[in-house]
């Protein structure tokens, strides 16, 4: 079974892991690389370049492994158990990695680096960032982590967004802050710290396939985003998430 401290390790990107572990084949459909074996035989033969848990580096590869470790546990497959503990329950039902032909007809086309990209299975990625969406689930998503008015879930929350590793106690801190400055990381979040007016933000960008998207929320102000583009643009990104946040903290206490 694998050890609770290293899956908080992988959870904060903080296992000593490369962002990916490699060049991605040409031709590959998007989110349908590394497969599990590929990552397992990279892995075999890894050495770490630093402790687990003294730098924090983002890792894709390091939450794919992370899926892995909880499907064994779990002993099902990561998209069964991520339909049984969190999108079933939150009726998120356009969310998961194997879309039908339906959803596949309603996916917006992505353009720029890594797209246009073929509707496919993703299961490859899922724990990385292979899971499709819709804005209709992802405001579930946010409503989900806003919630205070269910005692039941409040401590699930608090695991979840409880701030791990601090930018301050770590050694280096890399690829975190293309949508502001990271302070803290909990279980898959990028923490904000709050300063002068602007309160604590919780926020994660992502990018691949043709998109690049952003969700943040303001626990302390009850409010949250998510916004998607179909065009990969680092400096129209910047921009976007910069104007998100400032609108979040404009946002009156609840």
């Amino acid at each position: 079974m694998p050890s609770v401290h290293y899956l908080l390790d992988l959870a904060t990107h903080s296992a000593g892991l490369p962002r990916e572990i490699g060049e991605v084949p040409a031709n590959t459909i998007p989110f349908t690389w590394p497969t599990e074996q590929q990552r397992w035989s990279f892995l075999a033969g890894y050495k770490l370049p630093w402790a687990p848990g003294t730098v924090a580096a983002y890792s894709n590869v390091g939450f794919d492994l992370l899926a892995d470790a909880l499907a064994e546990v779990g002993g099902k497959d990561y998209p069964e158990l991520l339909r049984e503990r969190i999108t079933g329950p939150l009726a998120m039902t356009d969310t998961g990695v194997r879309p039908t032909k339906e959803q596949c007809d309603r996916l917006i086309t992505g353009s720029g680096i890594g797209g246009p990209g073929p509707c496919a299975d993703t299961d490859a990625t899922a724990g990385s960032g292979g899971l499709y969406s819709t804005g209709n689930d992802m405001a579930r998503w946010l409503r989900h982590n806003l919630a205070d008015s269910d005692p039941a879930g409040w401590p699930r929350l608090a695991l979840a967004h409880a701030v791990y590793r601090q930018r301050q106690a770590m050694f280096a801190a890399i690829g975190f802050d293309e949508a502001g400055m990271m302070d803290g990381l909990a279980l898959g979040w990028v923490v904000m710290a709050a300063h002068g007016h602007t309160p604590l933000i919780m926020q994660k960008s992502g990018g691949g396939g043709g998109f690049m998207s952003y969700i943040a929320f303001v626990p302390s102000r009850d409010v949250g985003l998510f916004v998607a583009v179909n065009r990969v643009d680092f400096t129209m990104f910047f921009g976007l998430s910069t104007a998100a946040n400032e609108l979040l903290a404009s946002l009156a206490p609840r």
